[in-house]
């Protein structure tokens, strides 16, 4: 880590995922005197995501891109398991709602994440699938 982008990266990332997070518990809450900036914050994030995403692949080393995946498959998943547990045990009126609109979007940004890693996984062994 020579000069701090993953650590910037990684806080970014976190900063982001607590945030849809408040947004989306303040959605299933039932707050109605704020919904569009609850929206607009999501429409916002999902583009401010990828292009962190993007970002972090294409600058950083291949030992702290590496981490990077880690760090954003471990993210993903964990947000994936708190949306599958939203669906199956609603708490709030639009949980279940909440919680498969985020699957819909979080599995298939898992998926992508899941082939980077598993790419940069076999180059750093010195074998590329292909």
């Amino acid at each position: 880590m020579r000069d701090g982008r993953l650590i910037l990266f990684i806080l970014g990332a976190l900063g982001i995922t607590y945030a849809v997070f408040g947004a989306l518990h303040d959605i299933a809450w039932g707050r109605e005197d704020s919904y569009w900036l609850e929206y607009a914050f999501l429409v916002f994030s999902l583009p401010a995501a990828v292009l962190l995403h993007w970002h972090a692949v294409r600058s950083l080393p291949a030992r702290e891109r590496l981490t990077w995946l880690l760090t954003a498959a471990g993210l993903l998943t964990l947000s994936c398991l708190a949306a599958v547990n939203a669906s199956v045990r609603p708490k709030h009126a639009l949980d279940a709602a909440m919680g498969t609109g985020f699957l819909m979007i979080g599995i298939p940004l898992l998926a992508v994440v899941g082939r980077q890693l598993v790419h940069a996984l076999s180059h750093a062994r010195g074998k590329p699938l292909s």
